[in-house]
């Protein structure tokens, strides 16, 4: 490749582009822009890749996702322009900015960054930009999965009375922030919900000096603006589900059992229906069976017990049954099946409904111990395979030392409880965020629970111990 401006830009946007239909963004081009966007039923993201710029012996560019949550931009937008938010199109102003920078703070460790991504105009610099892109993508992506839960994204600004400011290059600090505050707060249950509206009202006072600048005489507005929001938000109640789902508009009906089975030591088979339409559908029908022909569906959800759908009989029945279990699930109008023929399968879905996290059970399985929990594909297909991490817990440690083990003890693994992945749940962490959660044994007894970022596969940060 000769390095010329237009073919490392040409570069650079293939790269972004692979990892951006990979997840079902959109490719579009507008007055000869390049952008991808992905359309939710509550909003859209939107991605465009920065200018390159081009130094002596470097070039740097950056990446940057926009985010707009529909409800909260269309509740107030009617009146941006009394305070002079002057869009071409309204519908197009945006409520979060995650990128490069602010997605993580295990990005800003690479060599690569320096407030941008910067490579070496090299063979060598060059080979490093389709690692790094994808890398990128996939931490901004898990920090926007974050942020589907509202919760989050209104601790984000109103954690406090006066938002963190350092949290404000995120969510996009507009003439409209106050409403957002606003509208946010009263949604998502916040109790400071009339704090803030005070503080923003008593401040109006100011706004009439304010307004005597030059170019500054829509001020006066905001007072105007603030009470039609505030009125508006008397009829509004707090929302019982505050976690969004990506779930495109586009449906495809589910006519008949289009069936993808994953067994052991092959492939998954794929049989796809006549119209296949890619989408970002959730999965649906989760469903417990074993080999003595019991059906259990599975209620999914959040502190919820996943037999309330059969009743007390039926659940006692299946516990005690010692045959072995699978399970299976719909997405995109095909049934997928999991299986394996040795051992059993404990599997649950993420909390965004688009990956299955299962566990095979035993040391006969596909999947053993220390490597025995998978991460599949909403479609069947895997996505990872989990790595057993260096275990953290109190606990844990001790009883390593005490053994002698190695961390993480992957030499215990051999033995049946020894050391393996034993559970995959959602779980509410101190900050009220739900977070997905995995569970890890040791010497049979000891247990650690730590978070699983799903789009990485990354075991992380610890969340608590215990003992069975």
């Amino acid at each position: 490749m000769k390095y010329t401006r237009e073919n490392l830009t040409a570069y650079i946007d293939f790269e972004m582009s692979k990892h951006l239909e990979e997840n079902s963004f959109l490719r579009s081009i507008n007055d000869g822009d390049v952008f991808y966007k992905k359309e939710y039923d509550w909003g859209w993201d939107y991605c465009s890749l920065n200018r390159v710029l081009f130094l002596e012996t470097h070039l740097q560019f950056g990446i940057n996702f926009s985010r707009r949550y529909e409800y909260i931009e269309a509740f107030w937008q009617e009146w941006a322009e009394l305070i002079q938010i002057n869009y071409s199109d309204v519908n197009l102003m945006t409520t979060l900015t995650v990128n490069h920078s602010n997605a993580s703070e295990e990005i800003q460790k690479k060599k690569y960054f320096d407030g941008s991504l910067r490579f070496e105009i090299s063979e060598k610099g060059l080979a490093e930009i389709p690692e790094a892109i994808e890398y990128v993508i996939n931490k901004i992506l898990i920090k926007l999965d974050f942020f589907l839960n509202l919760k989050n994204v209104d601790n984000l600004i109103n954690s406090q009375l006066e938002p963190i400011t350092e949290n404000n290059e995120i969510f996009r600090r507009d003439g409209g922030f106050m409403f957002k505050r606003m509208i946010l707060a009263k949604i998502t249950g916040n109790n400071m919900y009339d704090a803030i509206c005070h503080l923003y009202k008593s401040r109006f006072s100011k706004i009439i000096d304010v307004s005597k600048t030059p170019g500054k005489e829509y001020f006066l507005n905001y007072p105007i603006v603030f009470d039609k929001v505030y009125e508006k938000l008397k009829n509004v109640e707090q929302w019982e589900n505050k976690i969004l789902y990506t779930t495109d508009k586009i449906k495809v009906p589910f006519n008949e059992a289009i069936v993808i089975e994953v067994k052991s030591n092959q492939h998954p088979k794929r049989l796809l229906p006549i119209k296949a339409l890619k989408n970002n559908s959730e999965i649906k029908n989760f469903t417990n069976f074993n080999d003595d022909g019991m059906i259990i569906p599975i209620k999914i959800g959040f502190g919820v017990n996943m037999f309330d759908n059969v009743s007390k009989q039926e659940y006692i029945d299946y516990i005690n049954c010692y045959s072995k279990q699978s399970m299976s699930w719909e997405y995109e109008g095909q049934k997928i099946i999991l299986e394996d023929k040795n051992e059993s399968i404990n599997a649950y879905p993420s909390l965004d409904l688009k990956y299955v996290i299962a566990i095979y059970e035993g040391l006969d399985g596909e999947h053993k111990p220390p490597s025995n929990a998978v991460i599949y594909n909403a479609d069947g297909s895997i996505h990872t395979i989990l790595k057993m991490p260096v275990l953290e817990s109190e606990n844990i440690l001790e009883r390593i030392d005490f053994n002698k083990d190695s961390n993480p003890p992957i030499e215990a693994a051999l033995f049946e409880g020894g050391l393996q992945f034993s559970n995959f749940d959602w779980w509410q962490n101190e900050e009220g965020n739900l977070v997905n959660r995995i569970q890890i044994i040791y010497d049979r007894d000891w247990i650690e629970w730590r978070e699983l970022e799903i789009r990485t596969g990354e075991v992380g940060s610890y969340l608590a111990q215990g003992k069975l």
